[in-house]
C-alpha cells in the first residue's frame, strides 16, 4: 500500500472516530435521561419525588413549576446521586385553574422531565361535602350581620375547611376567615359575621367554602343594611 492509500485509509478511520464521538456528544447533550418525577411514599398527593434513575450522579438539578405560561424557580439540587430521590412539596400557589401543577425537572446535558400533577383532589370513593347558606333578611348598622353555613360530609375522614366572606362594595368590612371542621359521615354548621358602619341597599355578600387547594362551594346573596329601629319607651302618667 503506497503512502497516498495509507493516508486515505487513516482519514477514513479518523472520520469514523470523529463521527462516533460527535454522535455520542450530541446524545449526552440532548438525549440523556435519568431524571424522573414520581409519587411520594407519603401518599398525601400533595408532594412528589424527584429521582435520579441513572447510574451516574447528576449535577445542578433545577426544579421549576409552570403557571400562567411562566416558569417559577422552585429548588436547585447541587448533586443528585444515582438512585437518590428528593421530596418536593407542592403548595396551593403552584396550582393552575385546572387543579394541577405542571412540574419540570432539568439538568445540564439531560432531557427535561415534565409532569402534570393533580393535587388536593379527593377520589370518587372519598365521598363529598354539600353546603347550604342562610342569610339574614336585613342588616342593621353597628350590629353583627351573620351568615350561617351548614354542611354534610359523606367522606370517611373529617373535612378541614375555611369559611370566607367577600363584600365587593365594602371590602373594609370583610371579616377574617373562619376555620370549620365537618366530621366524617356527619353534618355541622358554623357562622361568619361582619359589622356594617353605615346603611347600604342591596349589599352583595359572597360566601366561599375553601380547602387549602380550592373552593368547594360558594353562595351569593344581597341584603339591605339600614339604621336599627329606634327603641321605644312607653311612659304613663298618673291622675
Amino acid at each position: 500500500m503506497d503512502f497516498s492509500a495509507r493516508r486515505s485509509h487513516v482519514y477514513r478511520v479518523m472520520i469514523a472516530i470523529y463521527a462516533v464521538f460527535g454522535f455520542a456528544l450530541v446524545y449526552f447533550l440532548f438525549f440523556n435521561t435519568g431524571l424522573t418525577i414520581g409519587v411520594s411514599p407519603s401518599g398525601s398527593g400533595n408532594d412528589v419525588m424527584v429521582s435520579n434513575d441513572s447510574v451516574h450522579a447528576i449535577r445542578d438539578v433545577s426544579i421549576v413549576y409552570v403557571k400562567d405560561g411562566q416558569r417559577q424557580a422552585l429548588e436547585v439540587i447541587p448533586l443528585l446521586s444515582p438512585r437518590e430521590s428528593r421530596t418536593i412539596m407542592l403548595t396551593p400557589a403552584m396550582v393552575d385553574e385546572s387543579g394541577q401543577v405542571e412540574l419540570q425537572v432539568m439538568a445540564p446535558f439531560h432531557l427535561t422531565t415534565r409532569a402534570l400533577i393533580p393535587v388536593g383532589m379527593p377520589s370518587p370513593d372519598d365521598g363529598q361535602v354539600t353546603f347550604q347558606f342562610s342569610y339574614p333578611p336585613i342588616g342593621y348598622v353597628g350590629q353583627d350581620v351573620e351568615v350561617i353555613a351548614s354542611g354534610c360530609n359523606t367522606a370517611s375522614s373529617p373535612q378541614q375547611l375555611q369559611l370566607a366572606m367577600e363584600l365587593p362594595t365594602r371590602p373594609e368590612w370583610v371579616p377574617a376567615p373562619v376555620d370549620w371542621v365537618i366530621p366524617a359521615n356527619d353534618c355541622s354548621s358554623t357562622g361568619i359575621a361582619f359589622t356594617p358602619t353605615l346603611g347600604e341597599e342591596d349589599l352583595p355578600i359572597k360566601i366561599r367554602v375553601l380547602t387549602a387547594w380550592r373552593t368547594l362551594g360558594e353562595g351569593l346573596h344581597s341584603i339591605d343594611v339600614t339604621e336599627p329601629p329606634s327603641a321605644t319607651t312607653s311612659t304613663g302618667t298618673g291622675a
